[in-house]
């Protein structure tokens, strides 16, 4: 009895070892497809069924992921747009120092 009793925990032990180990293999790889550009995370993303963010850590690792650089009170960090019409080029350093910038990111209609 107690043959099988050690089997039998071993056999649990090992089974339960393959899924530590298989769930840190499919943690591993969502965060390395949210390392990715946008498009490409977009891409893997939408063949990842919905339970599979009720079981991986999904919103710590993109926390992580795309935690960034920056901290608060960083200055941020030059770019420069086209105008909506096309006719000349905005650089946001030309405003440090002159007034206070917001960003919007997002669409109105």
């Amino acid at each position: 009895m107690n043959a099988q009793l050690i089997s039998v925990t071993t056999k649990l032990l090992k089974i339960a070892g393959a899924l530590v180990a298989l769930y840190a293999v499919v943690t591993a790889a969502l965060f390395s497809v949210m390392l990715q550009s946008p498009d490409k995370f977009a891409g893997a993303m939408k063949y990842v069924p919905w339970p599979a963010f009720v079981v991986l850590p999904f919103k710590p690792l993109w926390n992580v992921a795309r935690k960034g650089q920056l901290d608060v009170g960083d200055l941020a960090p030059d770019f420069s747009l086209d105008t909506p019409d096309h006719k000349s080029t905005f650089q946001l350093s030309s405003m440090r120092g002159q007034k206070p910038v917001v960003l919007v990111f997002g669409s109105y209609t």
